[in-house]
């Protein structure tokens, strides 16, 4: 999306890409898009309706990046990089407190396992 937009395409000619191509979900969402303004919503309202109908954080943030750079006709491209870092950011934080947390677990297991090696080991001596 974001090299769309660096490439000078408008606001509805990007939504109308995604929407054409294999992005799964987000392809979908975008031909709703599409659908609403072809039924006479304005990108504005298409994509308010959007961002109020999806359950996914992260994605209604980019949906209210598209509707303030609609709004303000500022750099949306700069916008989706910075909450494209900040997304990123966040998942990194997120793999590590799960990578933490495992290896608690592994490590609790294999002194588990361990133990009654080391107790058998010792009673054999």
């Amino acid at each position: 999306m974001i090299i769309l937009f660096n490439s000078k395409l408008g606001l509805e000619t990007v939504i109308h890409h995604i929407s054409t191509e294999k992005y799964g979900k987000i392809s979908q969402n975008f031909k709703t898009v599409l659908n609403d303004i072809k039924n006479g919503y304005s990108i504005r309202k298409a994509l308010e309706k959007l961002r109020n109908e999806t359950k996914s954080t992260n994605f209604k943030r980019i949906i209210d990046a598209l509707e303030t750079c609609e709004n303000n006709d500022t750099d949306i491209s700069k916008r989706l990089e910075n909450i494209s870092q900040h997304i990123l950011d966040e998942k990194k934080i997120e793999i590590n407190i799960f990578n933490e947390r495992l290896n608690v677990i592994l490590t609790t297991f294999t002194i588990i396992l361990l133990i009654p090696i080391i107790t058998q080991t010792f009673k054999l001596m």
